[in-house]
């Protein structure tokens, strides 16, 4: 049972997941359409129910009032086919009596078989008095011969009539006020009915239109509101500040979205100041890394030369070592070849110059590698 009313749950969840504000507003109005439609069949049947009660009423009315103006009816029939009878002594009009106290019964039994009133049962209850007074009182006594005595008793018993007569004829009328009220309420039923269906009709019209303008009037500022959004999400701020005339909770989302687009401006705009700063710092940085890069290449050239120069000076070293060489040969050559000292004297001081100016140019060499590399150090 509790499984089976979960899955109604998620059953009605899935109904009701409807993906737009407007779906969801008509589909409340919707179902208070639907309230306002099985209220107004609830209304039509119930007024259809009196209706038809009225209606049955009336028709038991109609039934009795026929029933009273028949009783009236046969009332003076009977009264006079009676008095014809006893003027006259032909059976025609005492056959005639029996006809019409036949016809009188099922008035009667037509009135019991509805349902009567306490004042209509106690004029039955005379009337069938009344007609047996008339048998025995008037016909029998007649047949006896006695015609006086039956035709006194007859006028009695007229006055007899005339009360049930009149009682036959107020019960009549009573039917007929009642019948007429049936008629007017009944006539107000359908009037009713009708205005109901009419209230019924303009409700669902006007919910409809009401549905469709009210969600108009929510959905409309928040779908602008959406686009703005997805404007602002692609980058565009230039579009003009939303008009908001509402003070709603809608009204209260427009201005939250003209805010965050006036906060975003302010914000992109300290971000650009931001950017050219951190630009123009960027070009003094690059101007300085770019004379630092030149000092360096300098600084890579001198010590290109310095090792130029350190190389000149040990090829120097190294022809000089060379030369001693051959010195030191030739002094020990003197020794065996005398003639030839001159000679290679003259050789080695030319060679000791060029040392000389050799040494010199290494000395030099030296203080500018010095002077380089202290200038370095500086740096």
């Amino acid at each position: 049972m509790l499984k089976f009313i979960i899955d109604i749950g998620d059953k009605n969840k899935k109904i009701l997941n409807l993906k737009s504000i407007k779906q969801k507003i008509i589909f409340a109005f919707s179902l208070v359409i639907l309230f306002v439609v099985i209220l107004g069949v609830y209304n039509y049947m119930t007024v259809k129910k009196i209706n038809n009660d009225i209606a049955g009423i009336n028709e038991e009315d109609m039934q009795l009032l026929i029933a009273n103006q028949g009783m009236e009816a046969t009332m003076a029939n009977r009264i006079s086919t009676a008095r014809g009878y006893i003027l006259s002594g032909d059976n025609d009009f005492k056959d005639r009596f029996a006809a019409y106290t036949d016809e009188g019964v099922e008035f009667e039994n037509q009135a019991r078989s509805i349902g009567v009133t306490e004042a209509f049962d106690d004029l039955i209850d005379r009337t069938i008095a009344w007609r047996t007074a008339k048998n025995e009182e008037v016909f029998d006594v007649y047949d006896r011969g006695d015609e006086e005595l039956a035709e006194q008793n007859l006028n009695e018993l007229t006055e007899v009539v005339r009360e049930l007569m009149t009682g036959y004829e107020e019960l009549a009328r009573n039917s007929n006020e009642e019948i007429k009220l049936g008629e007017e309420m009944l006539d107000n039923g359908k009037q009713t009915a009708m205005i109901g269906i009419i209230v019924t009709i303009l409700i669902i019209a006007l919910s409809i239109v009401a549905a469709i303008i009210a969600a108009g009037l929510i959905t409309e500022p928040i779908k602008k509101v959406m686009d703005r959004m997805k404007l602002i999400v692609s980058g565009d701020l230039s579009q003009e500040f939303l008009q908001n005339h509402a003070r709603d909770e809608v009204g209260q989302l427009i201005e939250a979205t003209n805010e965050m687009t006036q906060n975003t401006r302010e914000l992109l705009t300290q971000i650009n100041v931001v950017s050219e700063t951190v630009t123009s710092q960027s070009e003094e940085l690059t101007q300085a890394a770019n004379e630092v890069k030149a000092g360096s290449e300098q600084v890579a050239i001198t010590m290109q030369e310095l090792a130029t120069g350190s190389e000149t000076q040990a090829n120097s070293a190294s022809d000089l070592a060379a030369i001693m060489s051959t010195f030191t040969g030739k002094v020990q050559e003197v020794n065996d070849n005398g003639e030839r000292v001159q000679q290679y004297s003259s050789e080695v001081l030319g060679m000791t110059a060029r040392g000389s100016e050799l040494m010199k140019h290494s000395t030099e060499q030296m203080a500018k590698i010095d002077q380089i590399v202290w200038f370095s150090q500086e740096i």
